[in-house]
């Protein structure tokens, strides 16, 4: 039980980088099939690229905080628990989040950065429940 919360955990800490991906390729499939659309969006919202703070929680999200279960809940080599990070990180996890994402929409800068503090949250409520039943 505990393994699949720490499992759980690590989960919602990759997701805000998942959802951060599939925004950013939507924007992109955007920019290329509807560039009035997209200058429309990129001017009520602002890029991607200059809100350095969304960028940094996503990534910290999924690299650092997401490889804090794996070290706690499995005892395993923590090289092996580097790459198994790295690779959930950018095979598994899209997947999920792509189950998540709304289709036909893209999500704006606050609401991707709301999403990624809800993510960030229930992955340390999963973490913190883990180490309670630990």
């Amino acid at each position: 039980m505990t393994v699949v919360l720490f499992l759980l955990s690590t989960i919602m800490f990759q997701m805000p980088f998942g959802i951060y991906q599939h925004t950013v390729r939507r924007f992109k499939r955007m920019q290329a099939f509807n560039p009035l659309k997209s200058f429309d969006y990129e001017f009520e919202n602002g890029r991607f690229e200059d809100n350095i703070g969304l960028s940094a929680l996503v990534f910290v999200s999924g690299l650092i905080f997401a490889a804090i279960p794996l070290f706690v809940g499995l005892d395993f080599h923590w090289l092996i628990l580097i790459v198994g990070n790295l690779i959930s990180l950018y095979v598994v996890t899209p997947f999920i989040a792509l189950m998540f994402y709304p289709k036909e929409s893209i999500y704006t800068s606050k609401s991707l950065k709301i999403k990624s503090v809800l993510y960030i949250v229930f992955g340390v409520v999963f973490l913190l429940i883990a180490l309670a039943i630990k």
